[in-house]
């Protein structure tokens, strides 16, 4: 039996089928870049969720804030609020931490 028959099908496949890669390689590659993918959609999806399960909490403080008090008041103009409020805990914050740095210098100046 001849076998140069068989040699130039083996040097091809030990030389790799696409740049030089085995067509395991290639599969490798292509399920990595395929779960590279998938995770970025997850976290698309997952930012997504957390806007809109924001939104449902601010329609539900919208409706009970509706049912508290009788004025009538639009979304956004809660979603303002909301965005005021929480600027100003974030600058209550704020000077409480300035509030305890003055407390220390003082007390390191006496």
């Amino acid at each position: 039996m001849n076998t140069d028959s068989y040699k130039h099908f083996d040097r091809s496949y030990r030389r790799g089928l696409v740049l030089g890669l085995s067509l395991a390689e290639l599969f490798l590659i292509l399920l990595f870049l395929l779960l590279l993918a998938s995770i970025g959609i997850a976290g698309i999806y997952a930012e997504e969720n957390a806007i809109l399960s924001k939104k449902v909490d601010l329609s539900d403080s919208f409706k009970n804030f509706q049912e508290k008090f009788p004025n009538p008041i639009t979304e956004a103009e809660l979603e303002d609020l909301v965005e005021s409020f929480t600027e100003l805990e974030r600058i209550r914050k704020e000077l409480e931490k300035i509030k305890d740095n003055l407390e220390k210098e003082t007390k390191k100046n006496e």
